[in-house]
């Protein structure tokens, strides 16, 4: 009876210390689940701009009906892309927020160029080939932002990279 007696502390301690071990294991564990959901929550974030960016873009040339249409559905699209490159500014770099604006301001030159080469407005043949010349590197600029929009979005959509 009295070797018992001797073993209560050393079994209460291992016991402690085993509940210890587990209640840290579990916090760890713990810890490791909240930090992979953060992860994927910012690549979910991260994409949803990702698309956001490409649509408004790929939007602003889909648009049919008369002129009045037209500029509101470009404005429409135009602030789209304004917000979505306001909200890359704080889930990328600054590199994914400027190519953004880069397109953003190349779709308002887009716009506001080629609404004022209608027919009707007297411009001089020089303005006029400027104007003709500012649309078409607007349509390059847009044209290729989807693919210069994954590459530079590309190294932030690693789902595995720490942060």
């Amino acid at each position: 009876m009295n070797s018992l007696a001797q073993w209560g502390p050393i079994i209460s301690a291992g016991a402690t210390l085993f509940v210890g071990f587990m209640v840290a294991l579990i916090a760890y564990r713990q810890w490791r689940v909240a930090h992979e959901k953060l992860i994927v929550d910012l690549f979910d974030k991260r994409f949803a701009v990702y698309n956001d960016a490409r649509e408004a873009v790929r939007g602003f040339w889909l648009v049919q009906g008369d002129e009045l249409e037209k500029r509101i559905h470009h404005n429409e699209q135009i602030t789209k892309l304004h917000e979505v490159g306001r909200r890359a500014r704080f889930l990328f770099g600054r590199e994914v927020a400027e190519k953004i604006k880069v397109a953003r301001d190349a779709l308002i030159d887009a716009t506001s160029f080629e609404y004022s080469l209608t027919p009707h407005d007297e411009l001089s043949a020089d303005e006029r080939k400027r104007r003709s010349l500012a649309v078409a590197n607007a349509h390059k600029i847009a044209a290729k932002f989807p693919e210069e929009l994954a590459s530079a979005v590309e190294k932030y959509m690693q789902i595995t990279r720490a942060l």
